[in-house]
This record gives structure tokens, C-alpha cells and sequence, in this order.
């Protein structure tokens, strides 16, 4: 399972009352908002890249206007754009190709907005030609570029927008010749673009975030479901469909080993015990088993009943057997009470089986040799492993205790 796809209820229960809530200051609960800066963040660089290059084209074609509206500032257009905005924009765009925090990121691209938006005044305030006047109106395009098409974050885009409002009003203010009414309303305009665009980001940012919030959730639901369909309810090992998919991951591999376990006189226990005795014990041996497997490369699984299956890769026979008799003896160690026999305690039988020497050895072969080794250890008195390990074998890896999640996705 994908890091951002693990989840449990209470990250659910988080998600349900961060919608509930509204998140109205665009800002989801610390964990939620690292989540989601970790799984959009190199997306979110990628598309201001693309977005920021299209932009630059678009800022340096509006050299035609200057141009023509201000041409004896022309060659002042020609530096700033080219010269100065430009490549610091570029620059700044192979920073935000190495995803770097959202401060940077989003900082940077309501700085370069700014920057863009000063070059107009610059050139109406020092220009000469009648004209000049008409070049304002560009302004009001830095503003709808930075929040419908840049989508810079809200708070980030507010405070460059703000900004741009002040260069605005100040141009204005200082513009030789221009009467008061043509001047209010140019500013009424402009404000009324300015709110209609925040307006715009603010609702383009929550419905973002709120999609995101809506697929994290399905995400984890389906990953949970996944792992329910492949999870024994009672002992939350694997189940048999699982157990399926790991022997066919494993088809092929050198060495697979399979430990076959049945709890000895289990019916007996049922009856006398009850069978929510009998649900507890399956979950403590479940437990037992889980406890001496490698995680990584061993997988438990509830086979039938009161049957196990693990599945072992990179075993041979000696060493299954020596784990099988470490389950084996911590079974009878956990002295699990079982007043209907004379020993008194819940046991278990083992069969082993390795696919050693013969890697085409099929899944069903496999585990009917374990079986038969199992009913072998029934008939030879209970409570043992079967085959003996005999004198001369050795594993070949030292096999210390070994400790491991439940697992219900396979070896």
C-alpha cells in the first residue's frame, strides 16, 4: 500500500469533520495539509511551470503595446521585460522545478506577479506620449492571471493582489492630466475586477481542496476494503484469496517452503468451551504464529477452520522445521486452558513441505505434501512436527525468534 493511500478510521473521521467544517481559512488540520502538500505538491510545481512559461510568453508579446502606445519608452520595455523579469522568472522556475515548500513555491509566483505588474506603471509615469493613459488597462490582466490561470494559493495570491491594488491606485494618482471622474472610475473598475478574481481564486482553491479531500477519502475506503477482502475477519491473517495471490507472486522462486497447522482436539474444545472460547483461541494462536514469522518474507494465513498455512520464501526444509517447532512449542507454552483433554492445554500438530530442488513444484502439490506431513504428525501421537528434523540437517541462516505484523497481502 502507497503512503498516501494508508489510512485508518480515525484519519477517515478526520477527513469527515475537515469537510464538515468547511475549511473555510483554506488550511486543513496539520497532518491533513503535510498530506496534502505531499501528494500534490510536484504535480502543483509542474503545472506553475508550464502555467509561468506560457505567462512569460503572453508578458514579453505586450512589448508590441508598449510599443505602440509609448514608444519613447520602448527601449525601458524592452529591459525590464527582457532583461530583468524574464530572466529572474526563469530562474526562479528551475528553483520550483526541485518541489520546494509551499512558502517558496507559492511565495515566489505571487513575487514574480508583482514585479510584472510595476513594469506599466513605470513606463505610463515616465512616457511622454498621449497616449500613455490606455497602457493601465494591462494591469488588470496580471491580476486575472495570478488567480484563474496561475491559481496562486489564496492567501498567498491576496496579499500580491493587495499589492498590485496600491501600484494601481498610486499610477493613477500621479498620472499627469487625468481628471478626477475618468480616474474613479477606472479605479471602481479595477477594484471590481480585483474582488471578482478573488472571489474566483478563493472558490477555485475550495473546491480543489475539497476534491482532494473527497478522493483521499475513497482512496483510503478502497484500500481498506482491499485489505478486509484479503484479511480473515476473526484472526486478520490472510484469507484464502490472498493466500491464492502469494503462491502466484511466488511461482517460479527456488524455494518456498509451507507449514501446514492444525489445533489438536479443536472440536472437543469447541463443544466443551464454547465457541467464543473457541474464536479467542483461534485469535492467541494467530497471534502465536504471527510472532515467529520474518516479516517480508514469511505470510501466515487461516487455511480452514482451526487450520493455519504459512508460507515461507527462501526456505529450505530444515529451516521450516525448526520454525514449525518454535510455533509449535509456543503454542503449548501459552498454555491456552483445555479441560477436556488429560493434558490440559491447547496443542498443535505441523506438517512441512519445501519446494527445494524443484522450483516447478505447483501450489497444490506444495500444500498437499504439507497436509500429508500434518496427518502424518496426527497419527504419530499430536502436539509434534512432521517430517523429523533429522541429525544431519542444518539451515542454512541462523533462525533467531522473529517477529512480524499479521500479514493478509502475500510473502
Amino acid at each position: 500500500m502507497q503512503p498516501a493511500e494508508a489510512g485508518t478510521d480515525s484519519s477517515i473521521g478526520l477527513i469527515d469533520r475537515t469537510i464538515a467544517g468547511g475549511f473555510r481559512f483554506m488550511r486543513f488540520p496539520r497532518s491533513l495539509e503535510r498530506r496534502f502538500e505531499a501528494d500534490t505538491g510536484p504535480a502543483r510545481s509542474r503545472e506553475l511551470i508550464v502555467r509561468s512559461l506560457l505567462g512569460l510568453a503572453l508578458f514579453n508579446v505586450f512589448l508590441l503595446s508598449d510599443w505602440a502606445l509609448m514608444p519613447d519608452t520602448f527601449g525601458s520595455a524592452m529591459l525590464m521585460r527582457l532583461g530583468i523579469v524574464t530572466p529572474l522568472a526563469l530562474m526562479l522556475l528551475v528553483i520550483t522545478a526541485l518541489n520546494p515548500p509551499p512558502v517558496f513555491r507559492e511565495g515566489v509566483q505571487a513575487a514574480i506577479v508583482v514585479m510584472a505588474s510595476m513594469i506599466p506603471p513605470v513606463l505610463i509615469l515616465t512616457s511622454e506620449r498621449p497616449w500613455r493613459e490606455a497602457g493601465h488597462h494591462g494591469i488588470l490582466l496580471v491580476v486575472m492571471f495570478a488567480t484563474m490561470i496561475q491559481r496562486i494559493r489564496f492567501w498567498y495570491v491576496l496579499v500580491a493582489v493587495i499589492a498590485i491594488e496600491g501600484i494601481y491606485i498610486a499610477t493613477l494618482a500621479n498620472l499627469p492630466g487625468i481628471a478626477a471622474p475618468p480616474a474613479l472610475s477606472y479605479n471602481m473598475v479595477f477594484a471590481g475586477g480585483v474582488i471578482f478574481s478573488l472571489v474566483a481564486s478563493y472558490n477555485l482553491e475550495h473546491e480543489q481542496r475539497l476534491a482532494y479531500l473527497l478522493g483521499l477519502r475513497d482512496r483510503i475506503t478502497n484500500s481498506e476494503l482491499e485489505t478486509i477482502s484479503r484479511s480473515d475477519p476473526l484472526t486478520g491473517l490472510g484469507n484464502r484469496r490472498s493466500l491464492d495471490e502469494a503462491f502466484e507472486a511466488l511461482r517460479g522462486e527456488p524455494e518456498v517452503a509451507v507449514l501446514l497447522l492444525d489445533i489438536d482436539h479443536f472440536k472437543i474444545y469447541n463443544d466443551s468451551q464454547g465457541h467464543q472460547a473457541g474464536d479467542a483461541c483461534l485469535k492467541q494462536i494467530a497471534d502465536i504464529i504471527s510472532a515467529e514469522l520474518h516479516d517480508g518474507t514469511d505470510a501466515a494465513f487461516r487455511f480452514g477452520g482451526e487450520e493455519f498455512l504459512v508460507l515461507m520464501r527462501r526456505e529450505n526444509l530444515a529451516n521450516a522445521l525448526l520454525v514449525a517447532e518454535r510455533i509449535r512449542a509456543a503454542i503449548e507454552k501459552a498454555r491456552i486452558p483445555h479441560r477436556a483433554i488429560p493434558m490440559g492445554v491447547v496443542t498443535a500438530s505441523l506438517g512441512a513441505a519445501s519446494s527445494f530442488g524443484n522450483p516447478q513444484t505447483e501450489p497444490e502439490d506444495l500444500v498437499a505434501a504439507a497436509d500429508a506431513a500434518l496427518y502424518a504428525a496426527k497419527r504419530d501421537g499430536r502436539n509434534r512436527v512432521w517430517p523429523r528434523l533429522r541429525q544431519g540437517d542444518r539451515p542454512r541462516r541462523s533462525l533467531q525468534p522473529r517477529y512480524s505484523a499479521r500479514s493478509a497481502s502475500g510473502a
